[in-house]
């Protein structure tokens, strides 16, 4: 599978692209499992980071399966639709959100805050690579093993 020329269009016009669901539901129940074992099992490789998520960042280490959902084929295929060949992992990270109580977050134009208000940009200057078509230098994937809407997660995009 190639990505679509839509779909890398509307990448080149907006810098994001939503695809969908790529997961099957026994392949969703299966890296639930995983995560949840792993949350479970290896709970000293997650850390807290103060605004209700935690995450580990060693995933492939303690949770090996995790190569199958970065490798799926609903994942690399747009990526190498976009990227070209030749991707290189810098990051792998799992996270976990429970719910959030409390008011909504507005953005901030500083990684200064108060907890729950801190945002970042991944990649610093290989963010933006000139020589590509799309000026990609650092992608970011996310793949949610539940069900999400404009009520329950937000992220924000950050034009170059």
């Amino acid at each position: 599978m190639t990505i679509k020329q839509e779909d890398y269009d509307f990448f080149k016009d907006n810098g994001y692209l939503s695809l969908g669901k790529m997961l099957n539901d026994a392949e969703v129940t299966r890296f639930v499992n995983i995560l949840d074992r792993d949350r479970r099992d290896f709970g000293r490789f997650w850390i807290d980071n103060s605004i209700w998520q935690t995450l580990n960042c060693d995933a492939l280490l303690t949770a090996p399966e995790v190569d199958e959902l970065v490798r799926h084929a609903n994942v690399m295929d747009p990526l190498e639709g976009l990227m070209g060949n030749g991707i290189c992992f810098s990051e792998i990270c799992l996270r976990h959100m429970g719910p959030y109580q409390g008011e909504p977050i507005a953005a901030m134009s500083s990684w200064e805050g108060p907890a729950g208000r801190r945002w970042h940009r991944d990649g610093g200057k290989g963010l933006v690579w000139t020589e590509h078509p799309l000026r990609l230098g650092n992608v970011q994937v996310m793949i949610y093993l539940s069900d999400v809407s404009d009520a329950t997660h937000g992220f924000a995009l950050s034009p170059q």
